[in-house]
């Protein structure tokens, strides 16, 4: 699933993705595009860790596509890539 007409994953977008993920969970094979994200903040990082948690809790798997370069060092200077499976 693409993240359509969102561009950054911030407190200012958690409510909203948090519904979306919530939704995600009933799929059987995850996917999420990040194709259009250019930011990401410290409280983006935690959700999706905590989207990568309840999903393994569940028994599934979730692969990121298309992570732009910009997000990738934002995930990294905040030392969350092992914890997103980014390395």
């Amino acid at each position: 699933m693409a993240l359509e007409n969102i561009s950054e994953i911030t407190i200012y977008e958690v409510e909203k993705l948090k519904n979306i993920f919530l939704e995600l969970l009933k799929e059987d094979k995850i996917i999420l595009n990040m194709k259009g994200i250019t930011k990401i903040d410290i409280v983006g990082i935690q959700l999706l860790i905590s989207f990568l948690k309840s999903a393994e809790a569940l028994g599934k798997d979730v692969k990121f596509e298309n992570i732009s370069e910009s997000v990738h060092e934002q995930i990294a200077s905040s030392s969350c890539e092992n914890a997103l499976g980014l390395v």
